[in-house]
């Protein structure tokens, strides 16, 4: 009885497997650069697709400055707001409690 069940398992399974895709059958719709095509009709500016531009509220100059600092490891400090004043509490030492 067992045998008789595998083999049964086994041949719907067969089956299936030649069941094609009804997406790749003919006369079927193709998605082929819609997302593109969508793109296309959805901005405002097509140059802007070739080349963005900036939204002119932000300075490049000031962007690059503060990467620059990045880079040579001569980053600005924050300012204090007096809401809060975080610092780092490390003493130095490792009790290995772990969340106690």
């Amino acid at each position: 009885m067992r045998t008789k069940l595998l083999i049964l398992v086994a041949l719907t399974l067969a089956a299936c497997q030649n069941v094609a895709d009804p997406s790749y059958s003919a006369g079927t719709w193709k998605p082929a650069h819609v997302n593109e095509a969508n793109l296309q009709a959805m901005i405002a500016n097509p140059a802007d697709l070739d080349h963005g531009h900036g939204d002119g509220r932000t300075s490049a100059a000031l962007a690059a400055a503060a990467i620059d600092r990045l880079r040579s490891d001569k980053v600005k400090p924050l300012a204090t707001t007096g809401l809060a004043d975080i610092r780092m509490n490390n003493t130095g030492t490792n009790t290995g409690g772990g969340g106690q």
